[in-house]
């Protein structure tokens, strides 16, 4: 069971009517139905599936105004956005959900070379079913796979002390695939090593938003993304406080998503 989580501090408008029409016209919105860095976690590691990293209890900056909040406990999170590879697992194992638009049907797969990009269009509840999935694949009892509160999140970005970027308060376009970078595409989650956080998290900044189980607006139901993303993140809108919103059904080909392990 989640539950969405709402943070009256924050005050940020969410997507603009700019935005909304520019995907609108790219065909991108589909509905659903109703510390220091270690060299292992700087490197291009052979495998990224199902790679966490541990984030400890404590305080840290928060938001725009580096406010202090505590998170009263440990937790892991994904070093890596889910990729195509892990969510391909998870279709293969429940053949009657539905896939995202991009991908080929017949064979049910990924676009071709795109096995470590993060797997996108896939809405809220279509995340949720994933970590349900894979709690119950890895046979766990008193821990459990969800997504990250927008709290958890922010933390593993930016770590404990404020910094505006996840490796510093200068952005820099040669650590994150922001709209800077001129690629145009989502990229391998494990890209940009130089850019990893405090705790050793790849793409927090940019490449593709993600979900986290936190309301931006409770009234309108709509949840919180986090990170910015290739197409519409720019330097300020790939900074760890910024934040963005969309309904929960919304299938979008620049939202993805990762994952927590936490107790139950």
């Amino acid at each position: 069971m989640h539950i969405l989580r709402i943070d009256k501090i924050r005050n940020d408008t969410g997507f603009s009517k700019d935005d909304t029409d520019l995907y609108l016209q790219m065909g991108e919105f589909s509905f659903a139905p109703a510390s220091t860095i270690s060299s292992e976690a700087k490197s291009s590691a052979s495998t990224v599936i199902g790679k966490m990293v541990r984030i400890p209890k404590g305080e840290f900056l928060y938001g725009g105004k580096k406010e202090k909040k505590n998170i009263d406990h440990d937790y892991e999170i994904g070093a890596y956005s889910v990729t195509n590879d892990e969510y391909k697992i998870f279709l293969g194992e429940n053949p009657n959900y539905e896939i995202p638009e991009h991908w080929i049907k017949e064979p049910m797969t990924f676009p071709k070379g795109k096995e470590n990009h993060p797997v996108v269009s896939v809405s809220f509840e279509d995340a949720l079913k994933y970590c349900e999935w894979r709690t119950k694949k890895e046979g766990l009892q008193g821990s459990q796979y969800r997504l990250p509160t927008e709290v958890e999140w922010e933390k593993a970005a930016r770590g404990t002390d404020g910094r505006v970027y996840p490796w510093g308060d200068e952005f820099d376009k040669e650590k994150c695939n922001s709209s800077e970078s001129g690629i145009n595409d989502t990229t391998p989650v494990n890209k940009y090593p130089d850019g990893v956080s405090q705790y050793g998290c790849y793409d927090m900044a940019g490449n593709v938003w993600e979900w986290v189980d936190s309301w931006y607006d409770e009234k309108e139901k709509t949840c919180v993304l986090r990170s910015g993303s290739w197409v519409d993140g720019d330097q300020e809108r790939v900074r760890a406080s910024n934040r963005d919103r969309l309904v929960p059904t919304g299938r979008v080909s620049n939202i993805g998503f990762r994952v927590v392990l936490s107790a139950r």
